[in-house]
């Protein structure tokens, strides 16, 4: 059975975190948190994680660490759950994420299902606990952190190594509503900002609609670090 259990983020606290029945050598999701940022990771010692996070002063500022994990956690379960996580608290909006944008990437794993129904569980025990707001069908689907399929992947990590290598080019990614322009496009803009080779470009994203301009505007604005909007038809950093 799937439990949330809550420590102070506190140095003090770790001994309580070892003493854990999951406090070592078993997979883990944690959320570390302050009411306004927050910090999402698997591991299969959150013991050890513990104190490394607190050697990082970002980290170290946050006060609260809940802990996610089951008798029938194994290491594909956990960073399945750890990425469904980003996706979705940062589409929910209550907290800033100081997480990165290493490109969260699906995968198919033994009783894949069974696991999606434990997250649901979980998605409704945080919501309890009120550390979300929303249930998983009322989220919007623009997360720059959502997952990528191996298309988006590959069209990512050429356009990617083209700016960076200053190769001009243009691509035009041609699909029907609902099969991931924008969230390919979303993705691009956080991730570009934070790769060394290209966060100083000015990056430009030319959006028409603008319900759909200003929805992206939402889901920017709470990425750490966030990006201004211009008045017309551009998203811009």
């Amino acid at each position: 059975m799937s439990e949330i259990k809550t420590f102070a983020f506190e140095k003090s606290d770790f001994a309580k975190i070892k003493e854990y029945r999951f406090g070592q050598n078993w997979p883990a999701v944690y959320i570390i948190e302050d009411g306004k940022e927050i910090y999402i990771g698997e591991t299969t010692s959150i013991h050890s994680r513990c104190q490394q996070h607190y050697d990082k002063p970002n980290r170290k500022k946050l006060e609260k660490i809940h802990i996610i994990t089951d008798d029938e956690f194994n290491k594909s379960a956990a960073l399945d759950i750890e990425s469904r996580l980003i996706q979705f608290m940062i589409a929910d909006q209550k907290f800033v994420l100081q997480n990165g944008n290493s490109g969260l990437r699906g995968h198919n794993y033994f009783d894949k299902e069974k696991y999606e129904a434990k997250f649901e569980i979980a998605w409704e025990n945080l919501r309890e606990k009120g550390l979300v707001i929303n249930s998983l069908s009322d989220l919007f689907k623009y997360s720059p952190y959502k997952s990528l399929n191996e298309d988006q992947f590959f069209v990512a990590g050429k356009i990617y190594k083209d700016i960076k290598d200053n190769v001009s080019n243009a691509y035009i990614i041609n699909g029907k509503p609902g099969t991931g322009k924008t969230i390919l496009a979303t993705y691009l803009f956080k991730y570009l900002k934070e790769k060394d080779e290209t966060k100083h470009l000015n990056i430009g994203l030319v959006v028409p609609m603008s319900s759909l301009r200003q929805t992206i505007k939402k889901v920017f604005s709470k990425i750490k670090h966030g990006y201004r909007t211009k008045r017309c038809c551009t998203a811009k950093i």
